[in-house]
Parts: C-alpha cells; sequence; structure tokens
C-alpha cells in the first residue's frame, strides 16, 4: 500500500513538473537519492530536523542525515545513488551504508516538485506527452486530450528532417510514433501540436510541447541504467519506482510517467488535473499505511495546486492545514510552519 502511494506521489509530481512555466523560482539543488527497496519488520524513519519516528517502508527517499531502524529479525534494503544495494543493520538506528558516487544514478525527488501556475484552457487541444522532456524512445508514446465533442484529431510533429501528421479517429487520446514515419535523430528537439474542431495546441500562451531525443552515447547509458536496475531483481512496485527516478534524474520526465501512470495519463483532461487525481490517490494509500511524511507532501502539494493553478482559495487552505497538522504530528516544525504560512495566506482576502 505504501508503494502504492508513492508510486502516485511520484508521477503527480513529475506530472506538474512537466506541465506550465513555474509560478515560482525552481527547487533546490537536488541531493543523492537512496531508495528503499525491501523491508521486513516494523522499520521506522527519522529525517533531520524531525522530533518523531515514523513507519517507512519500500519507496522510501533516503539521504543524508536520516536515520532508520530495523527491528530485530527484520530487514532493509536501499539501492544507492550508484545502483548498488546495501542492507541496513538490524537491532538499531543506523544511517545510510552507501557510498558517496562518482556518478550519480539518483536524485532526491523532492527536486522534481515544483508548483506550476496552469494556463491550459477547456477550449483548446491539449499535448499531454511528450512535453518539456528528454526521451530515450526514438518512437515516443504521443498522448493529448481534446475538448468534449471535437471529432477526430490531427497529430504533427515537426523538426530536424521531420514534418510529420497523421490523423486518429475521435476518442483516441494517443498513439505511438509510427516505425515508417521520418526517422527522430538523436540529438535532435521537436515538437507536438494536436489539432481538433479548428483549434491548436498552438495556440496556447505556453505550449510547452517540445522534447530532445538522446543522443547515442547518452541514450546507451541509461540502457545501461535501466539493465542494472532490472538485474536486481526487485520487487515490481520497488523495480518501477527504481526506474522512474532513475529516468527522471536523466532529464526524461515523459518515460518517467509511463512507469508510474499510463493509464491514469490514457484517461486525463490535462496535466493539472492529473496531478492533481494523482495526488489525492497518494494521499489515500498513505493513510491507509499510515504513512505520515506522504500524506503530508499530498497535501502540501494539493495545496499549491488548489491556489496556484486553480485558484480555489478555500481548497488550498484546507489542504495546507491538514499537510501543517501531520508534519507537526511529525515534529517537522519547520514544514509545519512553512504549510500554517501558506494556509494563511489562502485565507487571506
Amino acid at each position: 500500500m505504501r508503494a502504492q502511494a508513492l508510486l502516485a506521489a511520484m508521477a503527480a509530481a513529475l506530472t506538474i513538473a512537466t506541465g506550465p512555466a513555474p509560478a515560482q523560482p525552481p527547487a533546490p539543488a537536488a541531493q543523492d537519492a537512496h531508495l528503499l527497496v525491501a523491508t521486513r519488520g516494523a522499520v521506522l524513519l527519522h529525517r533531520a530536523g524531525w522530533t518523531m519516528n515514523a513507519p517507512t517502508g519500500p519507496g522510501a527517499a533516503l539521504r543524508r542525515g536520516d536515520l532508520v531502524s530495523v527491528p530485530v529479525g527484520g530487514l532493509a534494503t536501499v539501492a544507492c545513488a550508484d545502483l548498488t544495494l546495501r542492507e541496513l543493520p538490524p537491532g538499531r538506528f543506523s544511517g545510510l551504508p552507501c557510498a558517496v558516487p562518482d556518478k550519480t544514478a539518483l536524485l532526491f525527488e523532492g527536486s522534481l516538485i515544483a508548483a506550476t501556475r496552469g494556463d491550459d484552457s477547456d477550449e483548446l487541444p491539449f499535448v499531454v506527452a511528450p512535453r518539456r522532456t528528454r526521451l530515450l524512445s526514438p518512437r515516443p508514446v504521443l498522448r493529448w486530450s481534446v475538448p468534449n465533442g471535437a471529432g477526430s484529431v490531427t497529430v504533427t510533429v515537426k523538426g530536424p528532417g521531420v514534418s510529420w501528421s497523421a490523423n486518429a479517429p475521435a476518442g483516441s487520446t494517443s498513439l505511438t510514433y509510427p516505425a515508417d514515419a521520418p526517422a527522430l535523430q538523436p540529438g535532435g528537439s521537436y515538437r507536438v501540436s494536436i489539432a481538433a474542431a479548428g483549434r491548436s495546441s498552438d495556440e496556447a500562451a505556453d505550449a510547452g510541447m517540445g522534447f530532445t531525443l538522446l543522443t547515442e552515447l547518452a541514450a546507451a547509458e541509461v540502457r545501461a541504467g535501466l539493465d542494472r536496475i532490472n538485474a536486481l531483481k526487485l520487487a515490481p512496485d520497488a523495480a518501477r519506482l527504481l526506474a522512474a527516478h532513475f529516468l527522471a534524474t536523466k532529464g526524461l520526465a515523459a518515460e518517467a510517467i509511463e512507469q508510474l501512470a499510463a493509464a491514469a495519463l490514457e484517461q486525463s483532461v490535462g496535466l493539472p488535473r492529473l496531478a492533481e487525481a494523482q495526488w489525492l490517490q497518494a494521499a489515500k494509500a498513505a493513510a491507509s499505511a499510515n504513512d505520515i511524511e506522504v500524506q503530508a507532501q499530498a497535501q502540501a502539494a494539493l495545496g499549491g495546486l488548489y491556489l496556484d493553478v486553480f485558484g480555489l482559495r478555500s481548497d488550498a487552505a484546507k489542504s495546507f492545514d491538514e499537510a501543517a497538522a501531520l508534519y507537526a504530528k511529525l515534529g517537522d516544525n519547520a514544514s509545519a510552519a512553512q504549510a500554517r504560512d501558506k494556509a494563511t495566506h489562502a485565507k487571506a482576502p
């Protein structure tokens, strides 16, 4: 259940990170991430700044300064930032056993979360993916949403040596760039456009439809990393989370989302609404798993969406208040104070 919450939370974070332009400065510089991929028994996490210990499990991103308690007879396995596995000793709290990597494969997921200001209109076709991302696959899945009743859709990809269009039937929301289309060139930057009912996604003030195919060297490096992850023989949810973290670290946001939430993407009506649904799913799953930290993160993220994207100040205040209470329960007084300040701002006339 905890892994389900984290899958939804990371999908939401990645989804909104590929949306319209940021409404605030970028998040602080990312840290190396080390992912908890297997546990047995009542494993506890204590982060720097907390005054209590919280239950944790597979999917938790760990960083320097965190302490993890493994019960006697229990188990906790960490995938380090260099994609090696390390066991934490049972019977006590201990720090991370991971060496400082020569080449980082994972970054702390908090760097992926950035509030965005929505500029998408229900009247316009909308590119869901790929957008603002690098890509590994030369045959990406192209995803979109269109207004209800828009009819057939024209999908266009343009870039170096490519000017390709195809018609998709009414009701469709995706297609895979076909093998017989002009080849996308390694290192080339391309743009997706969606046209339907006489309107185009290019009309959006911040279209953000671009993607860049990895160079052959970069693609080989990514494939080698994915092969290393597959060789770890992790449980399916842990493997998906680890692969998604790795892909996101490499700037492959669209393919990281595909690891996490392809079905949800197909039903989406736009990135902010998709992110809202995924954060709500994360909050519900985290509550069932008694994961206070993910609950707090989900409520804080929902507050940012409601305030900065949808302009729903009362909903934002409610979510920020819930986040503050959850952070206070953890003893994370700094995060609780930040959430309370945001709730006060949302309540202001």
